[in-house]
This record gives structure tokens, C-alpha cells and sequence, in this order.
């Protein structure tokens, strides 16, 4: 059975012709003993996970504040590699443009030699197609003079 604090007040004890009953007397203080006992071991076990949890706290503590100071570090290094991602970032577009514009460069070259070929082929057509002078006229007797042919207007217009 165990004791509480009101069991203690109610308790009574027999009354004998010179007192209480020794045995009963000895009995409830057993009984008294042994609830304040356990009391006792169950404070020291309360105590001990007391302790333990302190422990814990402290080590959660100080692993917090280490992650505290991990993430304060990390945003005062942060402008830093930020800087140095955008150096990066700026070095790889510049060399990007570079390739880019070394193929450009080839494209145009390889246009002006199609073009210089195309103003090439030009002049040579030019020079084919060019009606002789004196076969554009074909002369007529005329009290006039020389008069031009249809035929040799119909090759003067195109």
C-alpha cells in the first residue's frame, strides 16, 4: 500500500494500557520508510534523466549555434561567391561570343567570295551578251540615210 499524505493524517493506531501498539507503530513507519525510499529513487532516477536531457539541450545548444555561425560565415562569404560565380558566368558568355563571332566572321568571308564570284560571273555574262555595234543596224537604202531594221530594234530594246 502506499502512503500519501492525507493516509498518514487519518491513520489511527489501537490503543493499549501504556500507549499505542509497538508492532502497529513500527509497521506504519516501515510502510512510511519504504514510500520515501522509493520516493528517494525515483527523485535520483529523475534527477539522472534531468541531468541527461541537460545534456543533450547542450549538446543541441551548441551544434545550433555552430550551425548559427556556419550560416553567418557563409552569408558573409556569400557577396564573395557571388562575385566570383558572375566572373564565371562573364567569362564563360564572353567566351561563347568569341566562338560565335569567329563563326560569323567565316560566314561573311565566305559571302564576299560568293559575291566577288557572282560580280565575276556578272562581267563575264555582260561581256557574252553584248550585241556588236555594227550588227545592232542593218542599213536600208533611203534618201535619208541609214534606217534601222525591226530586227535590229528588237535586240536594241532588251
Amino acid at each position: 500500500m502506499r502512503l500519501d499524505y492525507h493516509g498518514i493524517l487519518i491513520q489511527t493506531f489501537k490503543d493499549k494500557f501504556r500507549g499505542y501498539d509497538k508492532e502497529e507503530v513500527q509497521t506504519f513507519l516501515r510502510l512510511i520508510a519504504n514510500d520515501f525510499k522509493a520516493m528517494e529513487n525515483e527523485i535520483q532516477q529523475l534527477q539522472i534523466e534531468l541531468e541527461t536531457r541537460d545534456q543533450q539541450n547542450k549538446i543541441y545548444r551548441d551544434s545550433l549555434e555552430r550551425t548559427h555561425e556556419n550560416t553567418l560565415a557563409d552569408f558573409q562569404f556569400a557577396p564573395e561567391a557571388l562575385k566570383e560565380k558572375t566572373r564565371k558566368f562573364l567569362r564563360l558568355a564572353q567566351e561563347q561570343a568569341t566562338r560565335y563571332k569567329k563563326k560569323v566572321e567565316k560566314e561573311v568571308a565566305l559571302m564576299r567570295q560568293e559575291i566577288k564570284i557572282l560580280q565575276e560571273e556578272k562581267q563575264y555574262l555582260k561581256k557574252d551578251l553584248k550585241p556588236e555595234p555594227q550588227a545592232a543596224f542593218d542599213f536600208k537604202s533611203s534618201a535619208d540615210g541609214p534606217v534601222k531594221s525591226d530586227h535590229a530594234s528588237a535586240n536594241h530594246k532588251t
